[in-house]
């Protein structure tokens, strides 16, 4: 499929486990170590174990778990509101995956567990400003699908899809215009210390080295490296146990944003479309590769595809293979409208639209919610059993709407079945 699946690779038939209403990633890395992912608030990386039962993510920045976890986040510098009580980064529209800063879940829609590929998706609509202070100014957020597809030798392949939902300024509708939506990766200081972004053998019969890097001292904060800068990957690692230790790769590839523009024309947009961002606080630290989208509208459907990739050591087993990774990943794509998208994205694109207006649970532990693969496929199907407080229903042509549209959905759903 063309925004990601890559369902020819399979892992461990145990790869998916349900653990205390929590569903739980786990993969083996080619060092045959174990590492363990928990699937939090609007379907982030809630927790990452090791085999150790060690986390590897960074701690909260309060008590909040909406925050140092693996998630995306978007913001707008078209789209902004001054309050003398916030710094001015906070000025801008901000909108992130889990939710709030101060902790309010992000409404999921949706879980399904595909044992048979490996697959967990997340359906759900953040549409939270990150700072309470914005709320009451800035509404909407985005309609999105978050898939996780485990795959062997310790790699996690996640595909982004998101869709601008109504967008408004103080009552008004209102476009993000420029945004950055960045793949926001927080690690633990007390596991890592370094972080490089390229390898390089050392002199003969050494081991590997890193040849760019940077220990926590001066990782640098918000550089904007462009994507032709560098190797297609961030890797966060140990360098006093730079053979034993945890090691994380963040590949994001070497491709720069691809636009899909009007008659399935398409751009390649300059290598600056792709940020390479890094920061660091008092208990971690950020690998944050970014995409840069010039009109990002609700017409726009985005899609990202990184991989996360364990072992214990750097090894040239484990340089190689990220290096194939980077290889394989597929340009970040925008689509302008939606009559321009493939087939396999059509249905995603259905789904998107209808997901704002299904019931919806905030909630951190997700395993009650999942379907697995004796329920109705949510990638075909969303059914849209009863109308959602957010329904306009109850004005005769909000009625009216609501029952078009269900009648619809019966319609699509019986002529698939008999036509397939």
């Amino acid at each position: 499929m063309q925004f990601g699946d890559r369902s020819m690779t399979f892992a461990s038939p145990t790869a998916i486990k349900i653990t205390d209403n929590d569903i739980w990633l786990t993969t083996n890395s080619i060092s045959n170590n174990e590492y363990r992912m928990r699937i939090g608030c609007g379907g982030v990386l809630s927790n990452l174990r090791n085999d150790r039962d060690e986390e590897l993510l960074s701690p909260g920045f309060k008590d909040e778990k909406t925050d140092r976890v693996i998630q995306w986040t978007l913001w707008s510098s078209s789209l902004t509101n001054k309050l003398p009580a916030l710094p001015d980064y906070e000025y801008r529209f901000n909108v992130t995956q889990g939710g709030d800063f101060q902790g309010n879940f992000s409404p999921i829609q949706a879980v399904e567990i595909d044992n048979r590929h490996n697959i967990v998706d997340i359906y759900a609509t953040p549409i939270d400003n990150w700072k309470s202070e914005q709320q009451k100014f800035f509404g909407g957020g985005c309609s999105t699908l978050t898939r996780y597809h485990i795959m062997d030798n310790g790699i996690i392949n996640v595909t982004r899809i998101l869709k601008p939902l109504d967008i408004k300024y103080k009552g008004q509708t209102a476009n993000l215009g420029k945004t950055y939506i960045e793949a926001w990766t927080p690690l633990n200081n007390r596991q890592f210390d370094n972080v490089a972004l390229s390898f390089a053998w050392g002199p003969p019969d050494s081991d590997l080295m890193p040849l760019w890097w940077y220990n926590l001292d001066n990782l640098p904060t918000y550089p904007n490296f462009s994507i032709d800068s560098t190797n297609g990957y961030l890797m966060a690692f140990n360098n006093d146990r730079l053979a034993s230790s945890d090691s994380i790769a963040l590949v994001f590839g070497r491709k720069s944003l691809r636009t899909i523009t009007g008659d399935h024309n398409y751009k390649q947009e300059d290598s600056d479309s792709i940020s390479i961002n890094t920061m660091t606080w008092d208990t971690g630290f950020g690998l944050l590769p970014g995409v840069n989208v010039e009109n990002f509208t609700k017409d726009s459907i985005l899609v990202t595809n990184y991989s996360l990739i364990f072992n214990k050591g750097v090894t040239p087993e484990f340089l190689e293979l990220v290096r194939e990774e980077v290889d394989k990943l597929p340009s970040p794509t925008h689509y302008t409208q939606k009559s321009q998208l493939p087939e396999d994205l059509i249905i995603i694109a259905d789904n998107l639209e209808r997901i704002p207006h299904i019931p919806s649970k905030r909630i951190d532990h997700l395993a009650s919610f999942a379907k697995d693969d004796n329920s109705p496929n949510i990638r075909s199907n969303l059914s849209v059993e009863e109308p959602s407080e957010d329904w306009p229903i109850h004005s005769p042509l909000g009625q009216l709407e609501y029952y078009c549209h269900r009648g619809w959905q019966r319609i699509h759903t019986m002529a698939k079945t008999y036509f397939s």
